[in-house]
C-alpha cells in the first residue's frame, strides 16, 4: 500500500501473500479494515484473488486506517492474520484562483486564491504559462500568501496573449491539489518611442531619446529600454532612460547599416517597440579608443594600409598507410585560433599626433577597441610605432601591430 497520506473518499488496494496451514492454493480471503472510527469490518474474497480494492465509501473519514488478512487453502482452517498494514487517509485541500480576471488590461497582473485545509499548508507554488503551455516562470510562495502581482520585470508578458496558470498546494498532511486558471491581455500600449542620433569626435553614438506622439487614449511613457542591434542581429543593451534622456554608445560599428531598438513603457506597464536605423559614418577614418570606458578615441584615416593574418592552431601528421595511399598529412585543429594584423596611417596634425603618442604611452595604451571601416570591431592589444621625416616635417607616420583578444565591453 502506499506510504503517502490517501485523500478520503479515494479507494486503497491491499494485496497479499497466502499463508495458510495446509500450502495449498489459496480458496479464500478475509480482508479486515479498521478504520478512525474504530469499528473494524470484514471483507470475504471467495476466490484466489490475493488483491483486493477497498471501495471509495470505505474511506470517508479522515485519520489513520489498518488492514488485516488471512487466507483460507483447500482444506478446513483459516491461517493466522496478518500483521496490520496501515495508511493514514486526510481531506484534500480545496484551492481555488479569484484572479486575475478572464482579461487583464494592464500590468501587473493581479493573481488571488483561496485554500483551505484542515491541516495548514506546509508548501505552494504559481506557475505562469505561455499558450504552448511551456512553464515562463515559477513563484515558490510563503505558506501564508494568497496574492500576487506578476510585473514586466518578473516576465515579458505580450500584449494580445492568452497565459495560464497553475497554483499547486501541499497539505500539512503531506496531499497536494492543484488550480488551474487563465487570462488574456488586451492593453493600450504607449506609442513608440523615436530618437535622434549624432556621433561625436570620438566616434561615439549619442542616442536622444523622446517620447512618441499619441492621442489623448494613449498612455504617456514613462521609460524607454534602449539597445543596439547589430547587423548580424545581436543585441547591446544601453539601459533604460526618461523621455529627455541620453544613452551613449561608445563602440558603434562604422559605415554599416544597424539600429537602435526602444521598447517604451508606460506606468500600466504596457510596451511598444520601435527601431530607429542609423549608419555611423566614420568618412573613411578607423578608430581606435582607449581607456576603461572607451572614452579616449582616435580616429585615422590617411593613406591608411591594413594587412591581416588570421592562424588557426592546427597539428598536421604524416602517417605510413603504405602504398597507393594519399602522400598529404592529416590535421588535427584545435579549436583555437590566432587573429593579428598591421595598419600604418599618416598623421598631418600636430596636435592629433601628440595626443595619438601621449594616450599609447600612458597605462590606458596598453588595450584598445579598434573599429575598421567596413564595420568590423575587435578587442585587443596594440604596439604603436611613431616616425617622421624632415623633408616632409609637416606628415607623421603612425603604424599599429594588433593583436585580437576576446572581446571585452567598456566599462559604464
Amino acid at each position: 500500500m502506499a506510504c503517502d497520506p490517501l485523500a478520503i473518499g479515494s479507494a486503497q488496494v491491499v494485496s497479499w501473500a497466502t499463508n495458510h496451514p495446509d500450502g495449498s492454493a489459496q480458496s479464500a480471503a478475509q480482508v479486515e479494515l479498521t478504520p478512525p472510527t474504530g469499528t473494524a469490518v470484514v471483507t470475504d474474497v471467495t476466490d484466489a484473488t490475493t488483491s483486493l480494492s477497498i471501495p471509495a465509501s470505505s474511506i470517508a473519514a479522515t485519520g489513520g486506517y489498518r488492514v488485516r488478512v488471512r487466507t483460507h487453502g483447500v482444506w478446513d482452517g483459516w491461517g493466522a492474520w496478518s500483521s496490520y498494514a496501515s495508511f493514514v487517509a486526510a481531506t484534500l485541500p480545496d484551492v481555488a484562483f479569484s484572479a486575475p480576471p478572464a482579461t487583464v488590461s494592464a500590468m501587473p497582473v493581479p493573481v488571488a486564491w483561496s485554500v483551505t485545509s484542515d491541516s495548514g499548508v506546509s508548501a505552494q507554488s504559481i506557475s505562469l504559462l505561455d499558450p504552448t503551455g511551456a512553464i515562463l516562470v515559477t513563484w515558490g510562495l510563503p505558506t501564508d500568501s494568497r496574492a500576487l502581482a506578476i510585473s514586466s520585470t518578473d516576465c515579458a508578458i505580450a500584449n494580445d496573449t492568452s497565459y495560464s496558470l497553475g497554483l499547486t498546494v501541499r497539505a500539512g498532511s503531506g496531499l497536494q491539489a492543484v488550480a488551474t486558471t487563465s487570462f488574456s491581455t488586451s492593453w493600450t500600449a504607449p506609442a513608440p518611442a523615436t530618437a535622434t542620433v549624432d556621433l561625436d569626435d570620438a566616434l561615439a553614438a549619442h542616442v536622444l531619446v523622446a517620447a512618441g506622439t499619441g492621442t489623448g487614449s494613449t498612455p504617456a511613457t514613462t521609460s524607454v529600454d534602449v539597445e543596439r542591434v547589430n547587423p548580424d542581429g545581436s543585441r547591446a543593451p544601453l539601459g533604460t532612460y526618461e523621455p529627455g534622456q541620453t544613452a551613449i554608445d561608445r563602440l558603434p560599428p562604422l559605415n554599416v547599416s544597424f539600429g537602435y531598438r526602444l521598447v517604451s513603457h508606460a506606468e500600466s506597464g504596457a510596451t511598444s517597440t520601435s527601431v530607429v536605423p542609423y549608419v555611423a559614418d566614420s568618412l573613411g577614418a578607423e578608430a581606435y579608443n582607449f581607456g576603461a570606458s572607451a572614452t579616449v578615441g582616435h580616429l585615422l584615416s590617411l593613406d591608411a594600409s591594413v594587412s591581416e593574418t588570421i592562424k588557426h592552431d592546427v597539428e598536421t601528421y604524416h602517417f605510413a598507410l603504405g602504398a597507393g595511399t594519399d602522400d598529404l598529412p592529416t590535421a588535427y585543429a584545435s579549436g583555437d585560433m590566432d587573429v593579428s594584423g598591421s595598419r600604418s596611417y599618416v598623421v598631418t596634425s600636430p596636435a592629433e599626433y601628440l595626443a595619438l603618442r601621449r594616450t599609447t604611452r600612458s597605462s590606458d595604451g596598453a588595450t584598445c577597441w579598434y573599429r575598421d571601416v567596413w564595420g568590423n570591431r575587435a578587442f585587443g592589444v596594440p604596439a604603436f610605432e611613431f616616425a617622421y621625416d624632415a623633408a616632409a616635417f609637416d606628415t607623421w607616420k603612425a603604424s599599429v601591430t594588433f593583436t585580437e583578444c576576446v572581446w571585452e565591453d567598456p566599462v559604464g
